[in-house]
């Protein structure tokens, strides 16, 4: 098997934990859209003020423009705490539901698995001591 193969089975499979969270996807991703696009609003609030302080010496255009950063900033900053926690919550709904399967997967396992695998039995010939 490939590894391109063995990759695209890995993600499908993960893919299978993500799909029950897809509204939460969607709306962390469009709070990253906002978050770029105001990154991007930034930079175009701070462009009249260089041009005011070294081009044109309008005071007026600087006062707006001296309102409107400190605006941008805070809903910069509202949007990527809300970023942060959607996806922190994302990650770990998905950790969680990953770590349940496992846990009854090997809760499921007979104890003749246990007994017969190398790994179960402490003796000086395992890989772990």
């Amino acid at each position: 098997m490939s590894f391109a193969r063995a990759d695209r089975r890995s993600l499908t499979r993960l893919l299978a934990y993500v799909k029950p969270y897809r509204a939460r996807l969607a709306q962390a991703t469009a709070v990253m859209i906002v978050v770029a696009a105001l990154n991007g609003a930034l930079v175009k609030v701070l462009g009249p003020v260089t041009n005011s302080l070294f081009v044109n010496t309008d005071p007026e255009q600087l006062k707006r423009v001296a309102l409107m950063i400190p605006a941008v900033f805070f809903l910069k900053l509202i949007f990527q705490y809300t970023q942060s926690y959607l996806m922190s919550w994302f990650g770990q709904k998905i950790t969680q539901e990953i770590r349940e399967d496992l846990f009854k997967h090997l809760h499921a396992l007979s104890m003749d698995f246990f007994w017969k695998s190398k790994g179960a039995r402490s003796s000086p010939s395992s890989p772990t001591t």
